[in-house]
């Protein structure tokens, strides 16, 4: 036995499945972020262990994997309507923004990137004056500073996004939960 939707229940699944937009967007925004974590996190582990590990990028690329596995698993459950994801995906953003914030700014003020040996080998180029250790040193500071300024600015950014999605989320499960699980069953066969 069919029954007919009403025109007042057609017109509430279009509006339902309307809803449904921007978090789905933030689903998948959600996925490739956590898979690009993963990626440059298994990669950062890699290139962390030497002779001589470096314990900063071991601890940020374990961060980076335990945050895209975090990030994906979230994504999925914001486009189910999991209230509690935006601040999950959020809190993941925030915890690696910590942890490049700190292993940055170790890097900085704690730690000498030229090291003795370079500095011996290298000293002062002949006839420039130039002292290659010291500008190894001072590239390598820029570079921590930009890492750091353009981490607050991603994942700043990122996080803000995802909690912004907490709105769009409330307005979604404000809709009939059967509309909500048509939505969501159209969803899945797109």
């Amino acid at each position: 036995m069919s029954t007919a939707m009403s025109a007042e229940d057609r017109l509430e699944l279009v509006e339902t499945a309307k809803r449904l937009e921007p978090l789905k967007r933030a689903a998948r925004w959600g996925r490739a972020n956590g898979s690009g974590y993963v990626a440059f996190g298994a990669l950062s582990l890699l290139l962390s262990i030497s002779s001589t590990p470096d314990w900063i990028g071991l601890l940020i690329g374990a961060v980076l994997v335990a945050v895209g596995l975090v990030e994906r698993s979230q994504a999925a459950r914001l486009g189910q309507g999991d209230p509690d994801a935006p601040m999950r995906m959020a809190q993941a953003e925030l915890a690696l923004l910590g942890a490049i914030v700190i292993g940055g700014v170790i890097k900085l003020f704690f730690s000498s990137s030229a090291s003795a040996e370079l500095r011996t080998a290298a000293g002062d180029l002949p006839g420039l004056g130039l002292d290659v250790a010291d500008l190894i040193d001072s590239v390598t500071r820029l570079v921590y500073s930009v890492v750091i300024v353009v981490s607050i600015l991603y994942q700043g950014g990122m996080a803000r996004y995802f909690l912004k999605r907490r709105n769009d989320l409330a307005i979604y499960l404000a809709s009939p939960e059967w509309a909500r699980s048509l939505a969501q069953t159209m969803n899945r066969q797109v």
